[in-house]
């Protein structure tokens, strides 16, 4: 019995301060989106739950992307924005404005978890930066999942500019073989 106490105790103690150590964002904003997924009655039940992890991991890929350029866009391409904004406050901001939206009943706990993502980060033009960055990238991702998909080339809606992909021209196409381009 002491024994399974001791352990108990050192399993906290160790995960305490693995929790004090930086998480990394996209981590912890997973974790989030898990307890929302797992929460009854948070998600309706004619949409799956995977749909909110693409969306937020789009925006949070694209949000870092935008920063390190380092590979193609898959929804936004934002070519000017600073190579030093602040990367995570970029993945942070793009998560909480996703989950923001698609989970409104839960916009306290997601405020209470932004702050909590971006305390480490410190003040200034950087994190600024990769917060609007990130913000930018999730409006126009939830903007391009809130429109009915059709694709049509050349077809604009908006400030949203669709194009078929190469390998579909000539087959069936199907709503999620558009690609949206940003036109920024």
């Amino acid at each position: 019995m002491m024994a399974k106490i001791c352990l108990t105790l050192t399993l906290l103690c160790v995960s305490l301060s693995a929790q004090a150590q930086s998480v990394n964002p996209v981590v912890q904003w997973n974790r989030t989106l898990l307890v929302l997924v797992r929460t009854a009655g948070a998600q309706p039940a004619t949409i799956h739950p995977t749909r909110s992890f693409a969306i937020m991991h789009a925006a949070i890929y694209d949000a870092v992307n935008a920063i390190d350029g380092t590979h193609s866009p898959y929804f936004v391409d934002l070519p000017t924005v600073s190579a030093s904004a602040s990367q995570d406050a970029a993945a942070a901001a793009a998560a909480h404005a996703v989950l923001a939206a698609l989970y409104p009943t839960f916009q306290a706990m997601l405020d209470a978890q932004l702050q909590q993502s971006l305390a480490p980060i410190p003040e200034g033009a950087e994190k600024a930066e990769g917060i609007r960055i990130g913000q930018t990238v999730a409006d126009r991702i939830l903007g391009f999942f809130a429109y009915p998909r059709s694709c049509h080339a050349g077809h604009e809606r908006g400030h949203l500019k669709y194009r078929i992909i190469p390998s579909k021209v000539g087959k069936r196409m199907r709503g999620n073989d558009c690609m949206r381009r940003s036109l920024a």
